[in-house]
């Protein structure tokens, strides 16, 4: 089990992350070769799965964020996904557009700022 993002609601919480290897055998046979990925959440203590996706890609991304409408989980692995739930326990995968679901993963540089660290300058 790899936790990556957590999110508190209420006396709500829930885990996401990817499951592999014996952990995801633990899941059922719908992840016998990994799941990413998983959402769990845990009401007393103990940990209960309520999204299992099988494994589509190797990298876990997954990050999960509260929105006035309900919980929005996103998983960027080799493409990128969501998910929405209203509840937390029932799950829907939204559609995405082409252009969003098939980016790579990709490090976002900031331009730097002028005069900063060797920058030419106009007119000097």
């Amino acid at each position: 089990m790899d936790i990556r993002s957590t999110l508190r609601v209420g006396h709500r919480l829930f885990l996401a992350g990817g499951a592999w290897g014996r952990a995801a055998r633990s899941l059922g046979p719908r992840c016998a070769d990994g799941c990413n990925p998983v959402v769990w959440l845990s009401e007393n203590g103990r940990l209960h799965p309520v999204l299992l996706v099988p494994a589509q890609g190797s990298i876990d991304g997954e990050h999960l964020s509260r929105m006035p409408w309900g919980i929005l989980l996103l998983n960027r692995a080799e493409g990128t996904a969501a998910w929405v739930s209203r509840t937390g326990t029932v799950w829907r995968r939204l559609s995405l557009p082409r252009s969003v679901a098939e980016a790579p993963r990709q490090v976002v540089r900031r331009p730097p700022r002028p005069g900063a660290g060797g920058d030419s300058q106009p007119g000097g």
